[in-house]
């Protein structure tokens, strides 16, 4: 048995119960040998700058809308209107945070270092659409009619999937 490795006996040599670094054997050993080297407590990995994925933040968050908007779909098929008028609000608050990135910060960059290419595909059009489509369903929903919600919220649904669509392609191609 190495000097860093206990076996677990009852476990018959299956696993490693305790390591330390001076085991040259334990390959899971190397960087925790080379931190105590360098006399680091942060692993090797954590000091490396992040990869850049430029738009992450904004696809993520798109990932994030589709499942809420999953979620209400669920609760108009069970046509369960406080669930739905939660689920919506819940949303609404999202998209608007969101929207304020993208028009203060991803929409201004876009500007700058790519032409103004989310100028020229419509994209803050799609932000006036949304938030006009969105106020007539918060209406319908608030007013307690289903039925006119029921509408407002396929227009609304279908508009806003097609605005992430668009968005993505001009953002991220």
């Amino acid at each position: 048995m190495g000097a860093c490795c206990s076996v677990n006996e009852s476990a018959k040599g299956e696993g490693h119960t305790k390591h330390g670094p001076e085991n040259a054997k334990c390959e899971d050993d190397k960087v925790q040998r080379k931190n105590l080297e360098t006399k680091s407590n942060v692993p090797e990995i954590a000091t490396k700058p992040p990869r850049a994925i430029p738009f992450a933040v904004m696809r993520n968050c798109h990932e994030v809308i589709r499942a809420a908007i999953s979620e209400c779909d669920t609760a108009l098929e069970d046509n369960n209107h406080h669930v739905l008028t939660q689920g919506f609000a819940s949303l609404t608050r999202c998209i608007e945070t969101h929207a304020k990135m993208e028009e203060n910060g991803f929409f201004p960059l876009v500007g700058d270092y790519f032409g103004g290419a989310h100028t020229k595909a419509g994209l803050a059009e799609l932000h006036v659409t949304d938030e006009k489509l969105t106020k007539e369903l918060t209406k319908a929903l608030y007013d307690g009619d289903m039925e006119e919600a029921k509408i407002k919220y396929k227009a609304w649904k279908e508009h806003h999937l097609l605005h992430l669509k668009k968005e993505e392609e001009v953002m991220m191609p």
